[in-house]
């Protein structure tokens, strides 16, 4: 199933996590930043601390939770309703977990690997050699749960020293809930899959797709919310109860419309619920399966959400520098990016392995500025012979194309159609559906970057994994919404977020759920140098490379390209008449300075235009014609010239003339020919074939609009020939009528320069 990111305005607006205590009902906001006690009267804020309301628990009137501190240190806490005191259970530390209650108040809790099981005053320690940051203390207070870095749950028996792997490794699981008679443990994949394990006979039963499940009084049911989505928007969400083997699930709501969430059995029959984008609580009767006499008892409009800045001074592992692209910010005005997270991280990731040239677009949000990948996530290009033509609707209604057109078109959708758009571009991609805590940092920890579907929103979003917060379950991403954890999402501020992975809390927004995530492995091209190839793209700022001109009236779509020539790519387009519309230009990197014989490299296919070459070099400038069609997957000398270190190029572009011929953009290269003064306005003149029958074919490649002396010489010298061209065309040919078979000479003088051939006459 797939997820992707929709109206935001869902995520703002709403209670969430919904326990009971003695006092009322204590939940949480939308940003877990603060915790809340609702008395049947009046709502008090009781906390505030960064994810405070994430992974709480409660016992009677008390509460426990993780505090984390702005500078990043954690300590487990308990709260206590009665009197308002916080007791911190251990001093700050690195790694603590969150805390949890057995039914007589016995305390769990961990700090880095060393479990703390407090009973009365006494304090019992265990070495688990495993950080987890949920471990769930069983009623009795005999067993704790828990997961290992390959996110398999285990059971840990205090009593017999003894632990229990429950889970199967066809998948990651975490949030253990343990049931009232703990006989079941409840817990989700990394998906987002609720499962039921059966401690006593070893079972292990499937309830399928749900969010924020709990176990009824009677420990035989589980009761969850679900979403119904239509792939770009969440059209509903109901509450559902399921029998402990998934057996029997039935929805309790059934309705269109009002988007309950967050179920709670506050009493037997007595369920309370939240609504989506409202902050209102709710509770009704359950009935014959059916929730009945559903009544508002609490509303408000608005309330204190808080923003944490974790500034922790422990440093950080290494992240990749991946360039950042906003989905609405960096794509063209015309673009209504909301939808548009998919091809946008996609593009991140093949931009970071430059397998792209830079393809500027103009935005106006939030400010002016320029965006050199944006255009290739809604408009038409083509690459390594596809065309990302396919048409797609945007959040706005507005017809899109380019990476958003391929991965929407249809009955398509980013879950079948990412890995393609990645290996398109010459990436390394594949399918993971199942992906793990250690799948996903392996990746990271190798240097690649790591396209990620999770559930920062309600309805899923793709992510671009870049790096990892030291060595806690904290992943740093190019978020293209932004960084949910600072105000205003979406916000122009999403590299380099950071967020926790499900089960973990460290202050940071979590992912909550990882419904699949697709590799993205590359090389990277060699630095250009004598040889620039057309893939050798220069970027802003850089001095050396290819560069292709595609601003107006030039566009990507007008570039096409073939999986052949030099290293097996290259690019081309159509000539047009007397101006440019696309044109490349090759500048080397020159380690010495001194003379260069400039060559091409000119393709078997795609290659049949007079090329119109613009030499630029120290000192001055030169113009050279190749007939393109001429040549065959070979290097092509445009001349020598003097180059410097920090200074020439090679122009091309599709002016020849001739409308509609094909023009190859491939490789270029400076041969180094020494020092000393050469003429650069010499360039040789050719002639087609040394053998013909009857008809000598020249070729004045670089004496366009020049005047040509022509004369054949038979081998006693004689003047056999002789004759004036004015050079219009490509190649003069020269009828030879009346020679016999045999030997001859052509010597052809231009400009001062005087060029002798030989060429044999053959009658076939």
């Amino acid at each position: 199933m797939f997820f992707i990111v929709i109206n935001f305005t869902l995520l703002n607006r709403n209670f969430v996590n919904p326990k009971v205590v003695e006092d009322g009902i204590i939940f949480t906001d939308y940003m877990f930043s603060s915790l809340y006690l609702y008395n049947g009267i009046e709502l008090e804020k009781i906390f505030s601390s960064p994810n405070c309301g994430l992974y709480y628990s409660v016992h009677k009137n008390k509460i426990g939770f993780k505090m984390i501190y702005e500078n990043g240190l954690q300590a487990p806490c308990v709260f206590d309703l009665k009197n308002r005191n916080l007791e911190i259970l251990h001093k700050p530390s690195y790694r603590s977990s969150e805390v949890s209650f057995s039914n007589e108040g016995y305390i769990a809790y961990m700090i880095e690997e060393t479990l703390f099981i407090k009973r009365s005053n006494k304090i019992e320690k265990y070495l688990l050699g495993n950080y987890a940051n949920l471990v769930p203390l069983s009623p009795s207070g005999d067993f704790i749960v828990f997961n290992d870095d390959n996110d398999q749950l285990f059971i840990y028996n205090l009593k017999e020293n003894k632990i229990i792997k429950f889970t199967d490794d066809n998948d990651g699981y975490f949030y253990p809930v343990i049931s009232p008679d703990q006989r079941f443990i409840a817990y989700s994949t990394i998906s987002g899959i609720i499962k039921v394990y059966d401690v006593k006979n070893k079972n292990t039963y499937n309830i399928g797709r749900g969010h924020s499940f709990k176990w009824c009084r009677d420990s035989k049911r589980l009761i969850f919310h679900r979403f119904e989505t239509d792939d770009k928007n969440i059209i509903n969400s109901d509450i559902f109860i399921s029998s402990y083997d998934g057996k029997e699930i039935k929805n309790i709501t059934s309705t269109e419309g009002i988007f309950e969430i967050e179920p709670l059995f506050s009493k037997e029959d007595e369920i309370i619920f939240f609504k989506l984008d409202r902050y209102e609580i709710y509770k009704g009767s359950l009935e014959n399966l059916r929730l009945k006499n559903i009544r508002k008892i609490f509303s408000t409009d608005s309330i204190d959400v808080k923003f944490y800045n974790i500034h922790n001074d422990f440093g950080s592992k290494d992240s990749i520098d991946v360039p950042y692209i906003h989905q609405v910010y960096d794509t063209p005005d015309w673009h209504n990016g909301h939808w548009s997270c998919a091809p946008t991280t996609a593009v991140m990731a093949i931009a970071y392995y430059r397998r792209l040239p830079e393809w500027d677009t103009y935005c106006s949000y939030p400010y002016t500025h320029i965006s050199h990948f944006g255009n290739y996530i809604a408009s038409r290009y083509n690459f390594r012979e596809v065309s990302y033509t396919d048409t797609a609707y945007d959040a706005g209604g507005n017809i899109s194309w380019g990476g958003y057109g391929y991965m929407w078109t249809g009955g398509y959708s980013p879950y079948s159609r990412m890995y393609n758009y990645l290996s398109n571009h010459n990436l390394n991609s594949w399918i993971d559906d199942t992906p793990t805590w250690n799948e996903t940092i392996s990746e990271i920890q190798a240097g690649y970057p790591y396209c990620m579907c999770v559930g920062l929103t309600t309805s899923g979003h793709l992510v671009l994994a870049v790096g990892q917060v030291l060595n806690w379950h904290t992943l740093i991403f190019n978020d293209p919404y932004g960084n949910k954890n600072t105000p205003g999402y979406p916000s122009y501020d999403g590299k380099y977020a950071r967020y926790d992975w499900p089960g973990y809390n460290n202050g940071y927004q979590n992912l909550n759920n990882v419904y699949w995530t697709r590799g993205a492995r590359g090389t990277f091209t060699d630095l250009p140098d004598t040889i620039v190839d057309d893939e050798q793209y220069m970027y802003s700022g850089e001095n050396f490379g290819f560069y292709m001109y595609n601003q107006p009236p030039s566009d990507m779509r007008y570039y096409r390209d073939k999986l052949s020539g030099y290293k097996g790519h290259f690019f081309w387009t159509y000539s047009t008449g007397s101006k440019d519309t696309c044109y490349v230009i090759w500048k080397p990197r020159l380690t010495i300075s001194g003379n260069y014989e400039v060559f091409v490299y000119i393709p078997s296919i795609n290659a049949n235009a007079n090329a119109h070459y613009k030499i630029y070099y120290d000192g001055g400038s030169k113009d050279v014609y190749v007939n393109q069609n001429n040549y065959s997957d070979e290097w092509v000398s445009l001349g020598t010239y003097p180059f410097s270190t920090s200074g020439g190029y090679l122009y091309l572009g599709d002016a020849t003339g001739i409308p509609l011929q094909k023009i190859a953009f491939d490789a270029a290269k400076w041969s180094y020919r020494g020092t000393g003064i050469i003429d650069t306005n010499r360039v040789d003149i050719k002639i087609l074939s040394n053998i013909v029958k009857d008809e000598l074919v020249i070729i004045p490649e670089n004496f366009y609009g020049k005047n040509l002396n022509i004369q054949i010489f038979d081998i006693n010298g004689r003047v056999l020939r002789e004759l004036n061209r004015l050079v219009k065309e490509n190649e003069i040919r020269i009828k030879l009528n009346n020679l016999k078979n045999g030997v001859y000479f052509v010597k052809i003088n231009a400009d001062g320069m005087e060029r002798n051939e030989k060429f044999v006459i053959i009658s076939f």
